[in-house]
């Protein structure tokens, strides 16, 4: 939740920016109240500082579908996507050689295995889904079938269809993250913090995300998160189970100071991504 709160900032940093503001940025301005997660002091500036960010903002979505993986991402890009951060609290670490990618997709596959081997989660994960156009219409969130960038003779069918048993489903979750998200990846990445329970951190996280995903988009790559050991680590703290997960964050990033809490993949789509359905702006506003 902080992660997209903090991508949300992001966005209202580079409009205010944009619309003539300088913006100074408080995150968890007052520990009493936990809800108040930022504020935002807005003062004219000299002139208005668009970033080349800014209009890609309507652009940036998650692609789900295949990635080239044949075509590799350079190494330019990871030090432009690095050049993106600016706290020492925050960052990212890449797995683009073969034995690192092998060893990051083995994880990601087990995290999803044991995820929908927990009925609890599987549920929680499930009611999130949002398949039939009253549903979408009603919700406005979640995932449609139209956000999986599935090939179009899928996409059809999935929509004629009624809703599959949430079994089913994730067993096309699991062979997904196998046999797409793992894959067809040619580079993953992993963003890092210092203090998995500092929400300041978490959202900071968030931030250099939206940065990194509207960078991308700007120069035609497409991302994916793929949280699933990040859910798996937090179920392991949450049930007090032996941390499988937790002790594989660490080991990925060679190290106990920074603990993983954003995993993702990153190249170059096969297939465009969809919007996802979103509450419109007067639906959300206090």
């Amino acid at each position: 939740m902080h992660i997209g709160l903090g991508c949300a900032v992001e966005n209202m940093i580079l409009a205010a920016q944009a619309e003539g503001f300088d913006v100074q940025v408080d995150l968890l301005p007052d520990s009493k109240y936990v809800y108040h997660v930022a504020h935002l002091a807005l003062t004219p500036a000299a002139r208005p500082q668009a970033s080349d960010l800014y209009p890609v903002i309507p652009r940036r979505h998650t692609n789900r579908g295949p990635y080239d993986h044949s075509k590799s991402v350079g190494s330019s890009v990871f030090d432009s996507l690095a050049r993106l951060s600016d706290d020492d609290t925050v960052r990212i670490f890449w797995f683009a050689e073969s034995a690192t990618r092998d060893r990051f997709g083995k994880v990601a596959i087990a995290a999803a295995e044991a995820l929908i081997a927990d009925k609890q989660q599987s549920r929680d994960s499930s009611r999130w889904w949002r398949q039939g156009w009253s549903n979408v219409q009603t919700y406005r969130d979640g995932i449609t079938i139209d956000a999986q960038a599935f090939d179009t003779l899928t996409t059809v069918f999935g929509k004629m269809l009624p809703d599959l048993p949430r079994q089913q489903n994730d067993a096309i979750f699991v062979k997904n993250v196998r046999t797409v998200y793992v894959a067809t990846a040619p580079v993953f990445g992993l963003i890092a913090v210092r203090d998995q329970d500092d929400n300041a951190q978490r959202m900071r996280c968030g931030q250099l995300w939206q940065r990194m995903h509207l960078w991308a988009t700007l120069h035609e790559l497409a991302m994916q998160p793929l949280n699933q050991m990040c859910e798996r680590a937090d179920r392991e703290r949450q049930l007090e189970l032996e941390p499988v997960f937790g002790r594989a964050l660490y080991d990925l990033v060679g190290s106990n100071d920074w603990f993983g809490i954003m995993r993702f993949r990153l190249g170059y789509a096969t297939r465009s991504a969809l919007a996802s359905p979103r509450r419109s702006f007067q639906e959300v506003l206090l």
